[in-house]
């Protein structure tokens, strides 16, 4: 065999090489199946804010954010008239009965004032 005079160690580099040209070859047949078109994707986003669900179903998530202060995670509902975020983690920590009690304060009071809520719809707007 011609790798005879090169010794052992060059027949397990070229063996090595093979396998990763090889491996390499089936991953980006791989990836160029399973990766979408960057530009279908921005179109779909595009048409999809352009033409909203008649239906009307809220958008529902949970925002994770994180400052100087600590960490927060609030549970955020869209709506027609602006989004309504609620607190439910604090530093990692589910909320103390006393801070749940005072976050469904704040959301008693939005709702009972709109004006409030209107503004801020406002403002998210701007």
């Amino acid at each position: 065999m011609v790798f005879e005079k090169f010794g052992p160690y060059v027949r397990h580099w070229v063996w090595v090489g093979a396998v990763l040209l090889a491996s390499c070859g089936a991953a980006h047949a791989q990836s160029s199946e399973s990766v979408p078109d960057p530009g279908k994707i921005v179109r779909d986003a595009s048409w999809n804010e352009l033409h909203p669900p008649s239906h009307g179903h809220p958008f529902r998530y949970r925002l994770y954010k994180e400052d100087s202060k600590g960490s927060t995670v609030k549970e955020i509902v869209e709506t027609k008239d602006g989004d309504v975020a609620r607190l439910v983690q604090r530093n990692g920590r589910p909320l103390t009965a006393e801070e749940n009690q005072a976050e469904l304060n704040r959301l008693n009071n939005l709702l009972a004032h709109p004006e409030i809520q209107e503004h801020r719809h406002k403002k998210e707007q701007e």
